[in-house]
């Protein structure tokens, strides 16, 4: 059997097979040739196929079509419901799919020149206040100053020991003067205390003696004319002659004792001081000096060894210091890598706030009677949950309002937009990991009604993707 004639016998079989039970079995007389009939003589002759039985079908619908047809109603009515829904909700509530969760980035400087030794984050980790962000280290800080500070006190201390030992020398000399001093003044007063024991002693003797000549010249007055003129003259002369001596010595030893008071107390009447007194007493007067120039150099000494201790702090913190985060979130930018020469104050990290997180959403100024602050708003985070905030604040969005420590840049530059910023409700596990996330807004009306809030529940539960 060639081709053609296969291909016109399925043709006869798939025509049979459409045809009525009528059709498929007409009346022998009144029939008329078929096409496979009428172009048999131009094929080969073939084997004739008997025709299949044929097979009766019932005009009742099955079950399976029944339901089959069930279901596509119900899902043309839920197609009908979901394009209603999407195509009249904004045209009753604001709301939109033109918002992200966005919040206010914190940047992390460098505090020093240096190389980055340790980077420890990478963008999306989770940072707490406080913890150690990077440690940079500057090989090439100029510590001459430290040197310089150094040196002076290097300076300031040779000049402390050599007052010191100046100053201990001067003590010394000064007991050793006062020593020998007190060792002549000894000497001179034991000196002076035996002339005075002899001149004391000298002084009774003459006391006796003009006691002795008063006497007798005492006699000799009474005895009247019995004693010559003689005796009497020579009794006379010698009371007055003992008299005198007596007034002698009396004034040698007064003398003697003031001279032994003046020793006593380091004075000299009938010398000059000795050296070593007056030595002494020139060690002493430069004592004061010698204090007021130890005074000087340890006050110096004290303010360089401030200065050094303040340089050394300042040169350890410009040698090694690390970065640390001011708040807690998110790292959002990283801008530097590990063995990187960095400038003072360059941005290493950028922070997403944590506690900064909130809603932006573009709405068109259609809504601007009905996007107030304060309006409550219900936030479909995509892929995630349902949650609920306040409207913070509704800007216009023109160009250049857009602020630039946000994370996210969501504002639109068309004029007819608005932006709006919503707070989220407190209570959120962690509101840094939703930053970035896309979310749907819708806001609802200050006095929610029955109506609002069957649209806000449905707009929470029943949310098509």
């Amino acid at each position: 059997m060639t081709d053609s004639s296969v291909q016109i016998a399925r043709l006869g079989h798939s025509q049979a097979h459409s045809r009525s039970p009528a059709q498929q079995y007409p009346a022998p007389a009144t029939s008329t040739p078929s096409p496979t009939e009428e172009l048999a003589p131009l094929t080969a002759p073939t084997a004739t196929t008997p025709a299949p039985a044929p097979v009766r079908q019932t005009p009742r619908r099955t079950l399976r079509q029944r339901g089959g047809a069930a279901v596509r109603r119900v899902v043309g009515v839920a197609l009908v419901v979901a394009a209603l829904w999407w195509l009249v909700l904004p045209l009753v509530f604001p709301v939109t799919s033109e918002a992200v969760v966005n919040a206010r980035t914190v940047q992390v400087r460098a505090p020093i020149d240096g190389t980055a030794s340790d980077l420890s984050f990478d963008v999306g980790d989770p940072i707490v206040p406080g913890q150690v962000m990077a440690r940079l280290v500057n090989r090439h800080l100029d510590t001459s100053g430290l040197t310089g500070l150094t040196a002076r006190q290097a300076e300031l201390v040779t000049r402390r020991e050599r007052l010191d030992k100046e100053m201990g020398e001067v003590v010394r000399n000064e007991e050793l003067c006062r020593a020998e001093a007190q060792r002549y003044r000894d000497a001179v007063v034991a000196n002076l205390e035996a002339s005075l024991k002899e001149i004391e002693s000298k002084a009774r003797s003459g006391k006796v003696e003009h006691e002795t000549a008063a006497r007798r010249l005492e006699r000799v007055q009474r005895g009247g004319s019995g004693l010559s003129d003689t005796e009497v003259d020579a009794a006379r002369e010698s009371e007055s002659v003992c008299r005198i001596r007596l007034d002698t010595d009396q004034a040698t030893l007064a003398k003697a004792r003031a001279e032994l008071e003046a020793a006593k107390q380091g004075l000299f009447l009938q010398k000059d001081s000795p050296h070593f007194q007056q030595r002494a007493d020139e060690l002493a007067l430069r004592v004061p000096t010698l204090k007021a120039a130890l005074k000087e150099a340890a006050d110096l000494l004290g303010g360089v060894e401030a200065e050094i201790d303040r340089e050394r702090s300042r040169t350890g913190r410009l040698a090694q210091a690390t970065a640390e985060a001011p708040v807690g979130g998110t790292v959002w930018v990283r801008q530097g890598n590990r063995g990187q020469g960095v400038k003072q104050n360059e941005v290493l990290y950028e922070i997403a706030d944590g506690n900064t997180v909130f809603v932006e959403a573009v709405v068109h100024q259609g809504y601007l009677g009905a996007v107030t602050a304060g309006t409550p708003a219900v936030v479909n985070v995509t892929g995630g949950p349902s949650l609920s905030g306040r409207v913070r604040a509704v800007r216009s969005g023109r160009a250049g309002d857009n602020e630039p420590t946000f994370a996210f840049g969501a504002a639109d530059h068309d004029p007819r937009k608005l932006r709006v910023v919503i707070d989220l409700d407190p209570g959120l596990a962690d509101p840094a990991a939703l930053i970035g996330r896309h979310v749907r807004v819708l806001v609802a009306d200050r006095e929610c009604g029955p109506c609002h809030q069957a649209v806000v529940w449905l707009f929470s539960n029943a949310r098509f993707r």
